[in-house]
């Protein structure tokens, strides 16, 4: 369930906080006065998304040898290309 962050517009008050809410429910908080000073408008916040643990999901390190065969493959559809070279265009030489 998503986390979203709401504010009270209120400039005296300025309370924030935060609700985890089904995203059908989302505009439900700005219906609504503020629990701190009962001013009637709330706003919400952008806010960055949360992002889960890779290795609490289960991915692991990839293996050593990983970062060679994708260094490889991209050496052999680009045989020109020189890797960390700043002062070639890309457009034109990818």
């Amino acid at each position: 369930m998503p986390r979203y962050d709401y504010y009270c517009s209120n400039e005296k008050c300025g309370t924030t906080f935060e609700l985890f809410l089904p995203m059908s429910r989302v505009d439900e908080p700005t219906q609504k006065p503020c629990p701190s000073c009962n001013y009637k408008t709330i706003l919400r916040k952008t806010a960055a998304p949360l992002i889960g643990d890779p290795v609490r999901m289960g991915v692991t390190k990839p293996p050593a040898d990983f970062s060679k065969y994708v260094l490889g493959k991209i050496k052999q559809k680009h045989p020109n290309h020189s890797m960390g070279n700043t002062k070639i265009n890309h457009a034109r030489d990818i």
